[in-house]
């Protein structure tokens, strides 16, 4: 994890967080709790954002659900604010882990839709793959096969071009995709894809993913009849079963591994996981998973007759089904809460953009004349000279300077010299927008202009009608030099630019041409093209 956004601080605690977060859950909370402290007292953003997040992490590998979903949703608040995109997709996607195996699907698939958004937003393709193929999965879940068909081949094209992928993930890939092979009977596909993941990804894949493989292996062999190889996968099945286990990502496996234990006559295989699973259900208060364990101990009882198991067991799942109902309306309020949460900071992340929005235009305009300013010119002319380069037109930038304004202020005042500029501005604003060009107040009496796709002829056409509707403006002018009323000088450069060439270029000459202009008495205009030396 990338750490720079952190005070020294706040990065030693996670930097202790990030060493014991695989091997030390207790110790890992410990220092949460802490990073959390020093959020509430210094107001920090990013310690509560981080604090909350790995806190949630450490819980939703303990299975703990109420206390994941807790600090999930206070994290993403945080997270959004900081646009940690990739923690805010890796939370939305074990949020949609935790809601499909509390049997929500539709809840889940939100949360997933979100991961992926945010995914998108900068191109997070490994987390994409992985939430498609939990995406994947939850299709299967409901019985949309082609759907999850579709969502695993894209992660396993993504993740087959990778130099460095992950054996326990390609052997999850390859579980999901052969429980879709023998949901639709075919079964020589399924063979041959356990070949490539036996031969190709078990040896670096973990544990409890082996133990996932070994009940679909179980159950292909079963359906195909081959009892001899699905009795040595339950064998080893049986001999390793870990006492603790993160239940959540495999208990499907085992459900459907359970269920076609009772059509067998291997109760006591069926009994060593029921044995092992139930204490770790039972303590990480999974009420959806615990309902379906006790479903196939129902079913057990009813194919045994054992009429007094039965009946207890069926009086506890009417129990669990209430508390499901509870636990429903619980990730059901978790959800609101975070929609609300989210809602009320994209609300106000629009309302700062909106604000910055005012404020980049308010840095645009000059506030004397209400046209662009320097910086409004540059933005505009980069992209002007790229368009003019890519379809190979001539663009023309003039440069308008007001002649002896120096005396008009000095002797009118500065008052009557901001209305003077105001007023030539105006006769600017309506000349060039009905040419479709562009204007700016480039500092003081200066203006530039820039009209896209005209040959020179024509912008020096143009500054002769320009001169002449500010000539007759008559704005009375008795100081200047060079008549009674005020006169403007104007040098326009002409060309289609070339690779190199930017804002810059046409203004050297067209500044050479004004000065042409100004050595000569002023009140007059000329041109030039770019790229041509202009005498002066």
């Amino acid at each position: 994890m990338n750490t720079r956004d952190c005070n020294d601080e706040v990065k030693k605690i996670v930097d202790q967080i990030l060493d014991n977060r695989r091997n030390d859950a207790r110790l890992t909370l410990e220092y949460c709790d802490k990073l959390l402290k020093y959020a509430r007292k210094n107001s920090n953003v990013v310690a509560y954002g981080l604090g909350y997040y790995f806190r949630s992490e450490i819980y939703y590998w303990l299975n703990d659900s109420e206390k994941f979903f807790n600090d999930s949703s206070k994290a993403l608040t945080y997270l959004i604010e900081m646009n940690k995109n990739k923690l805010i997709a890796k939370s939305y996607n074990r949020m949609g882990i935790f809601t499909a195996n509390g049997g929500n699907a539709p809840i889940a698939m939100d949360y997933y839709l979100n991961g992926l958004k945010y995914c998108d937003s900068i191109k997070l393709n490994e987390i994409k793959s992985i939430i498609e193929v939990n995406v994947g999965t939850l299709y299967f879940s409901v019985g949309k096969i082609e759907e999850a068909k579709k969502m695993i081949n894209k992660a396993l094209i993504f993740f087959e071009n990778k130099e460095d992928y992950n054996d326990t993930v390609m052997l999850c890939i390859y579980s999901n995709l052969i429980k879709i092979y023998i949901k639709q009977e075919e079964f020589e596909r399924a063979r041959e894809t356990i070949r490539l993941a036996v031969n190709n990804f078990w040896d670096g894949s973990e544990n409890i993913d082996r133990i996932s493989f070994l009940t679909i292996e179980a159950i292909y062999y079963h359906k195909i009849k081959d009892y001899k190889s699905r009795n040595a996968c339950v064998k080893i099945i049986t001999e390793n079963l870990p006492n603790h286990m993160g239940i959540i990502d495999c208990f499907e496996d085992i459900d459907d591994y359970c269920n076609m234990l009772l059509e067998t006559d291997l109760d006591d295989d069926l009994w060593a996981v029921i044995n092992v699973v139930e204490p770790i259900l039972k303590n990480v208060r999974m009420i959806y998973f615990q309902m379906r364990l006790m479903s196939i101990k129902i079913k057990y009882y009813r194919i045994h007759q054992k009429n007094a198991e039965f009946l207890k067991a069926t009086g506890l799942y009417y129990e669990y089904s209430e508390l499901m109902d509870e636990e429903n309306n619980i990730m059901a309020r978790y959800m609101l809460t975070i929609r609300m949460s989210l809602e009320n900071e994209e609300k106000r992340r629009l309302q700062m953009e909106l604000k910055n929005q005012l404020l980049q235009k308010k840095s645009e305009i000059d506030q004397l004349t209400q046209m662009p300013n320097r910086y409004g010119l540059v933005e505009y002319a980069k992209k002007a000279i790229k368009r003019a380069r890519m379809y190979q037109k001539a663009i023309a930038i003039e440069i308008l300077d007001v002649d002896f304004f120096k005396e008009y202020n000095d002797n009118y005042g500065h008052q009557q010299g901001d209305e003077c500029l105001r007023l030539i501005s105006k006769i600017i604003k309506e000349f060039v927008g009905k040419k479709n060009g562009f204007f700016a107040r480039y500092g003081g009496d200066e203006f530039i202009i820039i009209y896209e796709n005209v040959t020179l002829e024509q912008a020096i056409l143009n500054e002769r009608l320009l001169h002449e509707a500010i000539g007759r403006a008559n704005i009375k002018h008795e100081y200047s030099k060079c008549d009674k009323k005020v006169t403007v000088s104007q040098g326009i450069c002409c060309g289609i630019p070339s690779a190199d060439n930017k804002l810059q270029d046409y203004l050297e000459i067209a500044d050479k041409a004004l000065y042409k202009v100004k050595e000569a008495g002023k009140n007059d205009y000329e041109g030039g093209i770019l790229g041509e030396k202009v005498s002066i």
